[in-house]
Order: C-alpha cells, then structure tokens, then sequence
C-alpha cells in the first residue's frame, strides 16, 4: 500500500490524487479584495505528470481497460495537457500514444508531448481543437480511432471525464475545506472539471455554488473554450452551474502576473481566468469559502506572455552593426 503520510510508493501511478492524497488547496490572500470571503486554489499541477487532466487520463484508461479493450495504440486529440497524461500513462501500460493538436498549442506543450513519448501530429488547427473542420485535430484523431488496431478515448465524450472529477476531485475538495466550501469554480475545456465536481458538491450540499469561466472568441488561452466552442463538448452543462463569465485575455494575463508576483503562486493563464470569475461571482460575506481549480502550472506557456505582458520581456536592444 501507498504511504502518503511519507509519500514513499512503488510505483508513480499510486501518486494519482484522491481523497487520501489530495492535491493541494492554498489560501490566496495578496490578489483578494475581499475581507471576509476566504479563497483556495487547488494546485493541480502537483498530480503525478503536471496537471488536473492526469484524473482524466488515469479515468479514460482504466475505464476502457475494465471494459476489456484493446489500446495498444490511442490516438487524442489535444491542447496539450490531457495528451501529457495519456502518454505517461500509456508509458507505464506499455501502449504506444498518438496526438493530434494544432500547431498553435504552445511550443513548451509539444516539446514536452514528444519527450514524454508521443508521437504527435501537427495541424492547422484552432487553439482548441475543432469538430468540422478537414485538417482538424478532432477529426484526424476520430478516422484514426475508426482504423483497426487503433482506439480514441474522446475526453470529449466519454463519461470517464467528468467521472473522474465525480471519485476524485469533490471528494477532496469536500474533505480538505471540512464541509464547509460554499462556492467552487473551474475554467470550461472539456467541462469535465466543473461538471463532475459540482454533481459531488452538490449531491453533499445543494446550496453550493459552482460557477464556470470561458475565455472570449479569438482568444489566447490554451486548454479553455470560447462560449461558442464550448456546444462541442457532451459535458456542457450550464442548467447545472449558478453562472457562467466570460473572461478577456487581458484579464487573465494581468492577474496571472499578480498571482505569480505577490502570492508567490506559480499559476498558469486558465488558472487566472478561473479566479477572475471567481472574485466577479462571489460577494465579499462571512463564511464564504471558495475554492477555484488552478490546471497547471506556469511554465507551459513561457512563449505565450511575452505578447500579453510586454512589459516583462522588453524586445532586445538592436545592436548596432559591424563595417
């Protein structure tokens, strides 16, 4: 058995989160504006391999696995974190992985998918991959999951996702705030975060609050979607949600530099987002209790601030020429 307590383990597959070995939640305090409202982040990027799509990954896995498919070869379409658990968990299975995404999913992201292992495939994609579209990263991964020898999980489909977030998340979430979390927000990708966890929240304590948070059309934010985008996942589900905001990419950028800078937290741009919706949903009341899911961690996306915050990475000095 896994020892938490010492975090010894056998394998890296028993460090996959659940109620006994959370991730963490961490009280924010320099970036909140409010005096009463306590609010937590919850660290995903302390799963196993990086980031809160690593639940997903280990849930689509063993789903198919105890329905006794084959999955020598899995192909996804991705915006990058859900490929990196499919193929670190394809390592540890001894399955060979393939990825379809678009050529503008961050540098650092497929670098990273290839070191882990996979064999990727670059299209001219949107930032978040799109149904409908020839060359798009969705279709490509479903004519290739239709082949023989070949299997797609379709995170955007399979209930594994949200369940994943149903076993792991709320129970955690649950258990680390004592019962006593009142509002819970998450960034809207696949949905499978917000959907799953708000079901287990609310099945504990239907006065829970769960709110989402969308990036705009156009947007930069890799792993999110737009609220027109986000028709083309199955796990969409705004009836069950108390709201909805739609964040700007200045928005998000902004606050992910204060994060970083005076809470010393080393979030990514969806993880800004999330909180972003957070301080515009929930008022500043006693016994207020928030915690908003942070997906990774910074360094994904070192390519993509310098355009949002030019003024941390000045363009380098021309030097002058030699005659």
């Amino acid at each position: 058995m896994p020892d938490h307590a010492l975090r010894v383990y056998e394998s890296v597959l028993e460090m996959h989160s659940n109620a006994e070995n959370p991730t963490p939640i961490v009280r924010l305090h320099r970036v909140i504006p409010f005096q009463h409202t306590k609010v937590y982040a919850k660290l995903e990027w302390y799963n196993p391999f990086g980031a809160v799509k690593d639940r997903v990954a280990a849930s689509l896995i063993a789903d198919a696995e105890a329905r006794g498919e084959t999955l020598d070869n899995l192909v996804e379409p991705t915006s990058g974190n859900t490929g990196m658990g499919l193929a670190m968990m394809s390592n540890a299975r001894g399955y060979h992985f393939t990825a379809t995404l678009s050529n503008q999913i961050p540098l650092e992201k497929r670098q990273a998918l290839r070191l882990f292992g996979t064999n990727l495939i670059e299209l001219n994609d949107d930032l978040c991959p799109m149904p409908g579209q020839p060359e798009g990263a969705m279709v490509r991964a479903a004519t290739m999951g239709a082949e023989p020898g070949w299997k797609s999980l379709n995170q955007y489909k399979n209930p594994a996702n949200p369940e994943a977030h149903f076993k792991t998340t709320g129970p955690e979430v649950w258990k680390q705030t004592g019962g006593k979390i009142t509002h819970f927000v998450a960034g809207l990708g696949t949905c499978g975060t917000i959907t799953g966890t708000g079901r287990f929240l609310k099945s504990k304590n239907p006065a829970i609050k769960v709110f989402g948070a969308h990036p705009t059309d156009g947007h930069d934010i890799p792993g999110v979607r737009s609220r027109k985008a986000l028709a083309l996942t199955d796990f969409f589900k705004p009836e069950e949600y108390d709201g909805v905001f739609e964040i700007t990419d200045a928005e998000a950028y902004g606050l992910n530099k204060r994060l970083i800078q005076e809470d010393s937290i080393i979030a990514g741009p969806t993880c800004a987002m999330a909180l972003a919706a957070a301080l515009k949903a929930v008022p500043d009341e006693p016994g207020n209790l928030v915690v908003v899911m942070f997906p990774d961690n910074a360094f994904k996306y070192m390519t993509s601030y310098p355009k949002h915050l030019p003024d941390l990475f000045p363009q380098a000095a021309p030097q002058p020429s030699v005659l």
